[in-house]
């Protein structure tokens, strides 16, 4: 207990440890966040010994004397491999606690994505789907979302370094999204060992508000600590000396100085001071042993099987050790008591180095043995199946069914978790085991697709050897998409497109509409391969005949339409007309009901229809995309859907919610996500160019430098260049930018690609104009004429526009001001708001130049407010230069109105004005609800509004009105 003095100071708990305080008046800090509803993260750091889990228990008691939701986990040397083992730990208590009302209301909304990881006890019969992890992540988020609304929490996590990475990337995703929350989130973390270190650990502690880093004891802590000791002579002052210089104040081995004092007495009773020397942090462990030694065989057995079993309940440990229930609780009391335990049910270490030092002290040849009898005691048990198959994969090997098939589950559990490294580990293991002539068919398909989802090289021909043991064809023939699917996301295009091919070869005469389906999805792959796509689309063309000129019959129609409609857009002019094929391939949300969102097609009819000049329309169709996405949780495939919107907005001008789209592709992107890379990256450089952010942006190019797509998809590293190319002539670098634009087209070109709008826009005129930087006038006007030559075949009016206004940068006044008229006539309806912002800055810039001071306001005026409104920073600054040199008082940018939202504010206050409340909303877009309340805020300001009701009317009049995009 705590109280105070009569000066109104602390006092001590007789509990609490020496030399604390200021790192107890931050935990007391962080946890009275949480009790005001405000989020806390707060890492505590230090070598081992040095303190941390005591404060944590310290944070513990006070959670539970404030009565909060007191969530605790410490993660394990040894079991870093078990996915999501800390999260487990953490809410499972809480979920097995509840009753069934309690247990829905723990996982409505999105936290019912985490159910199936959060229900350790199903296992799914089929294979699961990969890539998981996302919707594992976020759904975890939101159910702690749901437990804060019961009550103030606190989250506790020892030894993070050693936790798995998907707890990880759980405590990360968390800490980021803590501010709204009555969340407190504590964990320790051990410095200065190598062997601990972790990239995911770091990242979290570099996100705490505060860092406690509690240091070593003084010399008077160390008094008190050894007055405790009944021997006199450790209490002299030279003893102390000695003991506070040999230990360095270390609190965990002052403490396990005393325990070995109190073991031998006699001895240190007649000990010279100098001898607490031999008493050195390396002993520790054969001190641990010692001490076993002198509890008897049963402790000893008991200690052993704690070390191999990890986390597990008494009596499991009882079993494994040999001992009956009542023998098993008496060892546990003996080790607790002696400090080698620190709880008897569950029986849990009393520091990580004990649990080392005794499973360093098992014989390394009876380990094996001894997990696999721990395998065998937890199947019996009917423990989770990868709690199983991580004894297994250690242990002596054991080729019976029960242990197969434990293997198997477990493998499936990891992949659910978003952890296919695990799963390939487990079933390898189980496939070395089996009898060749015994394989079981659905153990080599998962392996399969695990082996594809990990990134490992997998084969073909043993997955279509797996194949011929199913009879039945349609679950074959699912087995065999599902591959291709998930070689498709992962950025194996190569693989994909073959592992197609070889279903249209394998399903397509017996099952014509089967194979059509397959010949699609190889089609949809070849697209970003060099040796596959020629051949491919020669096909698709000869074929277009049989459902390119009438309404789309199968989903098998519009896969092909989708693809037929991107090959067409690129290459031939004009473009426009190519956007039916499109629209009538989406048929207005048909296709993703009929595959998914997790399908191929359906993101390349909508590019085909940005690339038409549609940009409008595929916004539109990408919400349906999205929207299914988020439902189903598939992490891949709004990965690869953020991607493609934000190819969107930037086409349509909208930097803000363009660099957000490609952020959330690369936060998926980093967790395996692959098959767009480097482009995410790219367009988010592109968008930081255009806020004027250049260093953020050089920061964003080497990071797609370090992902540069392979050389069978090296046309999205045209992305790269062109980015780069424009980041170098900014900075004065011309001949670096036309290298690096010219390494772009040519990827292009190489690519069959010669519509101006596809992939990334133009890319001749900026190389002409980094061309005509470097003084070489020819190649610039050469470049310059090509590009507006396309554009006016394909008939792409903002990329006209676009190249017209680059050309006038390479004139002379005079010439440029009639170039530049020409190039604002050409975008003034090809919604394309941000390129004309350029031309009509460029057209005031001139015009004042020329001494038009009157004449030079009125378009930079609209520059201005198309550039607050696209969001692109760096020109709305350089626009209102431009307008004070003319002797105009530029009005500050809109403040009010609809016009004054940001696109996020826009998206929040449609979803807000259709009815969802801020949880919905904040569910939809992936934010937390203070984000979307902060939003709200400024939304209601800038309308006038005062309540949902007003601002639905509001918007519903601006869209009567016409309000514009």
């Amino acid at each position: 207990m705590s109280g105070r003095g009569a000066q109104g100071e602390r006092v001590r708990s007789a509990e609490e440890p020496l030399e604390r305080e200021s790192e107890l008046a931050e935990i007391r800090r962080a946890i009275a966040h949480a009790r005001e509803g405000r989020g806390a993260l707060l890492a505590i750091e230090g070598p081992s010994g040095i303190g941390k889990s005591r404060l944590l228990a310290s944070a513990a008691a006070l959670a539970r004397r404030d009565d909060m939701e007191l969530l605790l986990a410490r993660a394990g040397e040894l079991e870093g491999e078990y996915p999501f083992g800390v999260v487990l730990r953490l809410f499972e208590a809480q979920l097995h606690r509840a009753d069934a009302d309690e247990q829905r209301r723990l996982l409505r909304g999105r936290a019912m994505l985490a159910a199936p990881l959060l229900d350790a006890g199903s296992v799914d019969a089929r294979p699961p789907a990969t890539g998981d992890e996302f919707a594992l992540i976020h759904g975890l988020y939101w159910c702690l979302v749901n437990l804060a609304e019961r009550g103030p929490t606190v989250l506790l996590v020892d030894d993070v370094q050693w936790a798995d990475d998907l707890s990880l990337r759980f405590l990360n995703y968390a800490a980021q999204r803590l501010d709204d929350l009555p969340v407190a989130l504590l964990f320790a973390i051990r410095t200065g060992d190598p062997g601990a270190e972790s990239a995911l650990a770091t990242r979290l502690a570099m996100q705490s508000q505060h860092s406690l880093r509690p240091v070593e004891l003084s010399l008077d802590a160390v008094r008190q600590m050894l007055a405790a000791s009944e021997v006199p002579a450790v209490r002299q002052e030279e003893f102390v000396q000695a003991s506070w210089e040999t230990t360095g104040g270390n609190p965990f081995l002052v403490s396990e100085l005393l325990a070995t004092i109190r073991q031998e007495p006699d001895r240190w009773s007649r000990a010279d001071p100098a001898s607490v020397q031999t008493f050195a942090p390396q002993s520790v462990g054969r001190n641990v042993i010692l001490r076993l030694e002198s509890l008897g065989p049963d402790a000893i057995a008991f200690a052993r099987a704690c070390a191999i079993l990890g986390d597990a309940p008494l009596t499991s440990v009882g079993r494994l050790s040999g001992l009956d229930l009542g023998d098993a609780a008496a060892a546990a009391e003996r080790l607790t008591k002696a400090q080698v335990l620190a709880a008897v049910d569950p029986p849990t270490f009393a520091h990580p180095m004990f649990r080392s030092a005794v499973y360093g002290e098992i014989a390394p040849e009876t380990r094996p043995r001894a997990h696999a009898t721990a395998a065998r005691l937890l199947h019996d048990e009917g423990a989770g199946p990868d709690e199983v198959a991580r004894h297994l994969v250690v242990g002596v090997p054991i080729d019976d069914a029960w242990a197969l098939g434990a293997l198997h589950d477990g493998a499936k559990a990891a992949a659910r978790k978003g952890a296919p490294g695990t799963a390939v580990r487990y079933l390898r293991r189980a496939l070395g085991l089996s009898p060749t002539a015994q394989r079981d068919a659905a153990m080599l398909m998962d392996l399969g697709m695990f082996e594809a989802a990990a990134g490992d090289k997998m084969s073909i021909a043993r997955f279509e050897e797996a194949m011929t043991m199913i009879t039945d064809p349609s679950e074959r023939a699912r087995a065999l998409y599902a591959l291709g699917q998930t070689l498709y996301r992962y950025g194996r295009h190569s693989e994909a497109a073959a592992t197609f091919k070889r279903g249209a070869e394998l399903f397509g005469e017996d099952d014509e509409e089967l194979g059509r389906m397959f010949t699609g999805a190889h089609v949809c792959a070849a697209w970003f391969t060099a040796s596959m796509r020629d051949e491919a689309y020669t096909w698709l063309e000869a074929s277009a005949a049989e459902f390119a000129d009438r309404p789309p019959r199968t989903a098998s129609d519009r896969v092909l339409m989708a693809a037929l409609a991107m090959r067409r857009a690129a290459l031939r002019p004009p473009a426009a007309p190519h956007a039916a094929l499109g629209l009538a391939a989406l048929g207005d949300g048909a296709l993703v009901r009929e595959q998914s969102s997790e399908g191929l097609a359906a993101n390349l009819a909508i590019i085909a229809l940005v690339w038409c000049g549609h940009a409008a329309d595929a916004e539109r169709a990408l919400d349906c995309v999205l929207e299914d996405a988020r439902r189903r949780g598939a992490a891949p495939a709004f990965a690869e859907a953020s991607f493609v919107r934000a190819l969107v907005m930037r086409a349509r001008g909208r930097v803000t919610e363009a660099m957000a789209d490609a952020q959330a592709a690369i936060d998926v992107s980093e967790r395996g996500w692959s098959s767009m890379e480097p482009a995410p990256q790219a367009i988010l450089a592109d968008c930081l160019i255009e806020r004027g952010e250049l260093d953020a942006a050089a920061e964003a190019v080497d990071a797609a430098e370090r992902v540069r797509a392979s050389a069978e998809s090296r046309v999205m590293n045209s992305w790269l260049f062109y980015v780069r190319g424009r980041l170098r002539l900014l900075r004065a670098d011309p001949h670096g930018a036309l290298e690096d634009f010219l390494s772009a087209g040519e990827l292009i070109e190489a690519h069959g690609m010669l519509n101006p709008a596809a992939p990334l826009g133009i890319w001749r005129a900026p190389a002409g104009l980094a061309a005509h930087a470097a003084g070489d006038a020819a190649l610039a006007g050469r470049l310059i004429d090509e590009e507006i030559t396309l554009a006016r075949r394909y008939a792409v009016r903002a990329q006209l526009g676009g190249a017209l206004r680059i050309r006038a940068a390479t004139e002379d006044d005079a010439v440029a001001l009639k170039t530049l008229e020409q190039a604002i006539a050409a975008l003034e309806d090809a919604d394309a708001p941000l390129e004309l912002a350029r031309a009509l800055a460029d057209l005031g810039r001139l015009r004042r130049r020329a001494g038009q001071r009157v004449a030079c306001r009125e378009p930079l005026r609209r520059a201005l407010d198309l550039a607050h409104r696209c969001g692109a920073l760096a020109l709305e600054r350089f626009t209102h230069d431009e307008l004070l040199a003319s002797g105009a008082r530029p009005r500050s940018a809109v403040l009010s109105g609809f016009e004054a939202l940001t696109p996020s504010e826009r998206r929040i206050a449609e979803l807000a004005a259709n009815g969802l409340t801020n949880r919905e909303i904040a569910e939809t877009l992936f934010l937390t609800r203070n984000t979307v309340q902060w939003h709200l805020r400024h939304i209601y300001r800038k309308l006038g509004a005062d309540c949902r009701a007003a601002l639905s009317a509001q918007l519903a009049a601006v869209g009567r009105d016409g309000g514009s995009n």
